[in-house]
């Protein structure tokens, strides 16, 4: 979260819904962060934005061939941007929650929580 006088972070929402997209950056810039949506086509180029974003959420109803790109693009890992992907409960049931997995739907408070932890960690690059 920002204080005064410090520059808000930028926190990039990755794909899925553009409906869930679109409130997820709503949330986060009410929130003090400076959030934007970008849909899938983004994932290519978010190199280019490495300088501006601090953490990349991966919305839900992002494609899985997107999200492994993405998961696995050399241009994420030498940018080390960190990263939380938000899993549906049923996601999470089979078994696929993640490290840096949030489940979804959660609380805005448990969201910036979350946020707030992926932004103190050290950067590992995947």
């Amino acid at each position: 979260m920002t204080s005064q006088g410090h520059k808000p972070i930028v926190v990039a929402v990755l794909g899925g819904d553009p409906v869930v997209g679109r409130a997820l950056e709503l949330m986060l810039t009410g929130g003090g962060y400076d959030a934007r949506f970008l849909n899938g086509s983004f994932i290519d180029e978010l190199a280019e934005l490495a300088e501006e974003i601090r953490l990349v959420i991966l919305a839900p109803g992002l494609h899985p061939k997107g999200r492994e790109r993405f998961l696995n693009g050399t241009q994420r890992a030498a940018a080390k941007i960190p990263v939380l992907e938000l899993v549906s409960a049923s996601d999470r049931a089979r078994g696929d929650g993640r490290q840096g997995s949030v489940s979804w739907p959660c609380r805005v408070r448990d969201l910036r929580q979350e946020i707030d932890t992926a932004l103190q960690a050290p950067s590992i690059a995947s």
